[in-house]
């Protein structure tokens, strides 16, 4: 997948995908410099525009990565637990991004 979706569903909730700017995003992730944030009680996953600082490649990991945090928050798991959300992201984005068909 090269592209990255608006919205997608896991089990009854429809988690919503919105591109910020980099501002925003800080502000919504209390004012630390990110490059996405999963948000469950808005349901929806934020990531930051890609721009010269933020590359197209960096977002479309990064979405990866806020999926697992969405993935596990829906299967009631470590949502948390950033290492490893950050393994499961690397690895999904890496099968998805290098199958062949």
């Amino acid at each position: 997948m090269k592209r990255i979706p608006k919205s997608f569903k896991l089990m009854a909730h429809t988690i919503t995908v919105q591109l910020i700017e980099e501002e925003e995003l800080e502000r919504r992730a209390g004012g630390v410099p990110a490059y996405g944030l999963f948000v469950p009680g808005e349901l929806t996953i934020y990531l930051q525009n890609p721009n010269r600082k933020c590359k197209r490649s960096v977002v479309l990991q990064t979405f990866y990565h806020e999926l697992f945090h969405a993935l596990f928050w829906v299967a009631n798991h470590q949502w948390t637990n950033e290492k490893l959300v950050d393994q499961c992201g690397h690895l999904l984005h890496q099968a998805v991004s290098t199958a062949e068909y």
